[in-house]
């Protein structure tokens, strides 16, 4: 017994007690895992069927577009959104980003201009800035 259990990378003295275990009682000794699963989904199927509607129809979606539609269709609907993100993860398979938006004064004409400028006249002064 002892060769079997370190075949099979157990504590000798465990396998031993296991053995003596099921010699007694004649169960296999193994320990449930007590899982907690958490907070039940909030959701219902036709929760679901809306959210699968509002992805097909729009590709640009954020997580707050989904959540407002959800609370317009159903009032009694009470959901977070970090539930809906981690709901669209697990379960529909879909990851949602956070939408981050240039400003359009960055990129106006005027403005890119004036960078154009800025640059041929410090290109033009023949500094060495990546020598000593």
């Amino acid at each position: 017994m002892i060769l079997h259990a370190k075949d099979l990378g157990i504590n000798p003295r465990i396998a031993m007690r296991w053995w003596k275990h099921y010699q007694e009682t004649g169960r296999v000794a193994c320990k449930k895992l007590q899982r907690h699963p958490g907070r039940l989904n909030s959701l219902a199927p036709e929760h679901e069927q809306r959210i699968q509607q509002i992805v097909e129809e729009g590709s640009q979606l954020c997580a707050d577009d989904i959540i407002d539609s959800l609370k317009s269709q159903f009032e009694d609907l009470k959901i977070l959104k970090p539930q809906i993100i981690y709901h669209l993860r697990n379960n529909i398979l879909i990851s949602i980003k956070k939408p981050t938006y240039n400003p359009m004064t960055r990129n106006s004409d005027n403005n890119l201009q004036t960078r154009s400028v800025w640059f041929m006249k410090w290109k033009g002064l023949d500094l060495g800035y990546t020598e000593n």
